[in-house]
């Protein structure tokens, strides 16, 4: 499905299993996959949903509160909508758990 370009049925399909085998590693990381392939895809500048982008960043950091990406993301989509201030926090929420993150790092400098 995910390679289909199926994002929304993969994520309710892995949430279903999640609900099966809760706490499973296996499905929780192909959750998070699916969940950061399809936000990315709501991310892009010319099919942009920057809700339902963000809804998929937070659900991720539900699933695992230390990824950095997922606060990155979060960082990038209000960087985009000009909430420099929210950026900002997401930025240092991602740096609080890697310090050294270049990515973010370069970012917090724009």
């Amino acid at each position: 499905m995910l390679s289909q370009g199926k994002y929304e049925e993969a994520i309710d399909e892995f949430e279903d299993l999640l609900k099966i085998n809760v706490n499973d590693p296996i499905v929780i990381k192909h959750l998070i996959n699916c969940l950061f392939k399809y936000g990315l895809y709501l991310d892009d500048d010319f099919t942009p949903d920057y809700k339902k982008a963000a809804q998929c960043y937070e659900k991720i950091i539900e699933l695992d509160k230390n990824n950095t990406k997922a606060w990155y993301n979060l960082g990038i989509l209000s960087f985009k909508q000009k909430k420099y201030e929210k950026a900002i926090e997401f930025y240092n929420k991602s740096l609080k758990i890697n310090p050294k993150d270049k990515y973010v790092l370069y970012n917090m400098g724009l």
